[in-house]
């Protein structure tokens, strides 16, 4: 009878053991699951804060744009009312027979035409 006790309590032994691994592996996979619910809130922070700057930093740019080419509409007028008056000015120095350089402020007013060309020029280039 002795040897059967051995038996059975040999099987017995080896039954707890197999409970304890799955024991084991069960709460490696329950702190493996709140490892991950812990990062996942972390990332949901760290996204929802990444989203929050991006959008400030896209009205920011959108407003800026805006600007732009309101500024760029304001220059597009002044240029061309400077153009009118530069036209003005060679076609009063053609019926006077003068040469318009001789206009006081005319060359300056023909540099600083150009220069706000090439720079509202290069704005609309920058916001497209």
């Amino acid at each position: 009878m002795e040897p059967q006790v051995n038996r059975i309590l040999s099987r017995l032994g080896k039954a707890e053991k197999t409970e304890l691994k799955s024991e084991k592996v069960e709460l490696g996979l329950v702190q493996d699951i709140q490892k991950v619910i812990t990062n996942a809130k972390a990332k949901i922070k760290d996204v929802a804060a990444a989203q929050k700057r991006y959008n400030a930093a896209l009205k920011e740019v959108e407003e800026a744009e805006s600007k732009a080419l309101d500024v760029r509409e304001e220059g597009v007028d002044v240029f061309q009312r400077g153009g009118a008056i530069r036209e003005d000015a060679l076609d009063a120095a053609k019926d006077l027979g003068l040469d318009a350089k001789g206009i006081k402020g005319f060359a300056e007013l023909d540099k600083i035409l150009d220069v706000l060309n090439k720079d509202y020029q290069n704005l609309l280039r920058s916001i497209k």
